[in-house]
């Protein structure tokens, strides 16, 4: 199974603007992100970037394609619930699944707000929980996935990274400086994780950078 992840950042790190949002990138970023959902079988998506962003998680220029990526949702706190209305749940998105990092046994109804189209469709969509990253890659490997698109945010990044599940990195860096005291890098962790990709190509479009990084096989 390959598991790619797929992040714009600014010139100086930072992959959310100042509203709190994941949405740098122009035209041309956007059509090679669809290039990349055609690729995969499955794109892994975070609640945090669900909830904030509300992105829709299909093949945008092809609506009617007729294999859309399976979604897969991951929470790691069910105190607050996802959204009735978010993109996700309707068509042309596939029923997908959502993980939740819990010991205890959740169902649809704890960790999805109540809406009558959503209710409608969450007898199609799984629940299951977990502990680590692992667990759900083992599970979709398992059940015959190939290609995996990661479209998390940087801590969801950090945890398969640390997992060492991650193959490929797709990065584009747009002209912009936010500046700014914080910032969110594609991949946060407290663990150093030192040299362990190889740049495959970089490519310019105007000026935005395309970087294509592959995971060292470390012997």
């Amino acid at each position: 199974m390959i598991l790619r992840i797929n992040m714009a950042q600014t010139i100086d790190g930072h992959t959310i603007d100042f509203n709190g949002l994941w949405n740098y990138g122009s035209s041309e970023d956007k059509r090679r992100m669809d290039k990349l959902r055609e690729w995969s079988q499955c794109i892994i998506g975070s609640r945090r970037s669900i909830e904030n962003d509300n992105p829709n998680l299909y093949i945008r220029r092809k609506k009617d394609h007729p294999f859309h990526p399976y979604p897969v949702l991951i929470m790691y706190n069910i105190n607050k619930k996802i959204k009735a209305d978010r993109r996700v749940f309707f068509p042309p998105h596939p029923p997908g699944e959502i993980w939740v990092q819990s010991q205890e046994n959740v169902v649809w109804k704890d960790i999805v707000e109540s809406g009558i189209q959503t209710d409608q469709v969450s007898s199609a969509w799984k629940v299951f929980n977990f502990q680590s990253t692992k667990e759900i890659y083992n599970s979709l490997s398992n059940r015959g996935f190939k290609n995996i698109l990661l479209e998390g945010g940087p801590e969801l990044n950090g945890l398969f990274m640390k997992d060492d599940l991650i193959d490929e990195i797709f990065l584009t860096i747009v002209p912009y400086l936010w500046a700014g005291k914080t910032t969110d890098r594609i991949i946060t962790s407290d663990i150093y994780f030192g040299k362990r990709f190889k740049l495959l190509s970089c490519e310019r479009k105007k000026n935005e950078l395309f970087l294509h990084y592959k995971r060292l096989q470390i012997k």
